[in-house]
């Protein structure tokens, strides 16, 4: 229960830091270019920030969240999980803006629509992205073992000693 917790607390975080690089954007696209003035350019400022915001939280989630390797993470899956999750944003936040109180706060429709995506997105991630079981399993090859995590200097440093061992170089 407590490696739940800590992924939870760095879900959250990570999070946070996805959610930044959103509000930096939507905002740099709604007042920096003035898009909040038509429906498109509400909606179509939220997919761009969306895309932004997606990358970063992969590479963070993986390492940092649920600490498995980009190997045995799949990108593909993450995104679909994450386009499930932006449908339920996406969704909210445009019922809100187009529909509800919130056409003039468009900031608050996001952090509406960002909040009730949190849980599916955490529980699905966790379950089919980052399994961490593929991690742990250890075939002999240097890349492939626990101990590696997947890191690009490690993998470096075990295929150089690897060759070493090999009679290379």
């Amino acid at each position: 229960m407590t490696e739940v917790r800590t992924q939870i607390f760095r879900f959250l975080q990570v999070g946070l830091v996805g959610f930044t690089v959103d509000v930096s954007v939507i905002s740099l696209l709604l007042y920096g270019f003035g898009l909040q003035e038509t429906d498109a350019g509400l909606v179509g400022s939220r997919v761009v920030s969306f895309v932004a915001a997606i990358s970063a939280t992969f590479l963070l989630n993986a390492r940092y969240t649920f600490g498995s390797s980009l190997r045995h993470s799949s990108f593909s899956l993450y995104v679909m999980i994450q386009c499930l999750g932006a449908a339920i944003n996406l969704g909210t936040y445009t019922s809100l803006v187009l529909f509800g109180p919130f056409n003039d706060a468009p900031l608050i429709a996001l952090v509406i629509g960002s909040a009730s995506a949190t849980v599916s997105n955490f529980l699905l991630v966790r379950k089919f992205v980052y399994n961490r079981r593929a991690d742990s399993e250890d075939d002999g090859h240097p890349l492939n073992g626990p101990e590696s995590g997947g890191d690009s200097h490690q993998a470096g440093e075990a295929l150089r000693a690897h060759g070493r061992a090999q009679g290379g170089q």
